[in-house]
């Protein structure tokens, strides 16, 4: 009798093993061989789901953001003010757990190839996008529209300087290192916040 296979667990799984691989080896890394034997296999287990490796990145871009947002609609479950919506937003753009430590480096490994690509300028270009739009639905209530543009750029300058350090010094910016500066940044907002 064939074996059922849940087709959203194994695409899951597949993504997944690929970040982990693009974390460690970047995309030079990437192959449907490699991702095969972690997931202890042959090709044949990825080209069922993907017929190329462009496909398959196409499709994690669509995965991240919706794995993204669900973990912070999580997060955001019971909290209604708009301040500590917007902390829990800034707190959730910066790695601090090795899960998500384990993606920015995987995004940053992303970014060698980001002019080869079409792809993987989509994965930045949506990435960004979506970022962009969540902080902006979050400021809305706190900031006059005439400043939400600029302190977007701020916010997201400051979370993104706070993944690369991160990667770069994941021993020097701990979890609570990240979450004080997360903090100054939404004290530095008093002065505008309607």
């Amino acid at each position: 009798m064939p074996r059922l296979v849940d087709s959203d667990a194994r695409r899951r799984d597949i993504l997944e093993t690929a970040v982990a691989i693009l974390a460690e080896s970047g995309l030079q890394g990437l192959s449907f061989r490699a991702i095969a034997q972690r997931l202890g296999g042959s090709s044949t287990l990825v080209t069922h789901y993907y017929r190329s490796r462009r496909d398959m990145l196409v499709d994690l871009t669509s995965y991240t953001i919706e794995k993204g947002k669900a973990q912070l609609s999580v997060s955001e479950h019971d909290v209604d003010d708009p301040l500590a919506r917007l902390h829990t937003l800034l707190l959730w753009l910066v790695p601090d757990d090795p899960q998500s430590l384990r993606e920015e480096h995987a995004r940053l490994n992303l970014m060698q190839a980001r002019d080869s690509e079409p792809e993987i300028a989509h994965f930045f270009e949506e990435w960004e996008r979506e970022v962009r739009q969540l902080l902006r639905s979050h400021l809305e209530p706190l900031v006059p529209a005439a400043e939400i543009d600029s302190v977007t750029d701020f916010l997201r300058t400051v979370t993104n300087g706070l993944c690369l350090g991160a990667v770069e010094h994941p021993d020097k910016w701990t979890p609570e290192r990240q979450e004080a500066v997360v903090a100054r940044a939404i004290d530095g907002l008093r002065s505008v916040v309607s």
